[in-house]
């Protein structure tokens, strides 16, 4: 399996072909870095969708904090999350980044990115995939 962190919205358009053609199973962390100001249509979306359209990429959807432009409680960040969730609710991760490393400025509210939760994936049989069934399907747990 491979992780990719990257660090800016045009790294995933960048590397898709790269990362579409890994032989292994890839989460693409913080929602790709994509820029919450291009919303759903900008090239690094359209990127991410594609990738998840393979079978073999994940997106993690937590990190919503570092894309936002708004700041809290970041609806701009829940916008793309759950639009993502909706369309490939078998390939999405979710998860802390407790500690926070690499943030400018104050650390989030945990508490309020768990919050979040029931906004970016509304219904509860979409958050048990979110938070447990693609876990576990992606790091194999039994």
């Amino acid at each position: 399996m491979c992780w990719f962190v990257l660090e800016n919205s045009d790294g995933i358009a960048r590397f898709a072909d790269s990362i579409s053609s890994l032989p292994v199973p890839v989460v693409i962390d913080h929602l790709g870095r994509v820029d919450v100001a291009m919303g759903t249509t900008g090239n690094a979306f359209g990127a991410l969708l594609r990738l998840l359209d393979t079978g073999r990429v994940w997106v993690k959807t937590s990190g919503i904090d570092r894309l936002s432009r708004e700041g809290s409680p970041y609806h701009d960040g829940v916008v793309l999350a759950a639009d993502l969730v909706a369309r490939a609710p078998e390939r999405v991760l979710w998860g802390t980044d407790f500690p926070p490393t690499n943030i400018v400025g104050a650390a989030p509210d945990d508490g309020l990115l768990v919050d979040l939760l029931e906004e970016i994936a509304p219904q509860a049989s979409t958050r048990q995939h979110l938070l447990v069934e693609n876990p576990e399907a992606f790091f194999g747990f039994e």
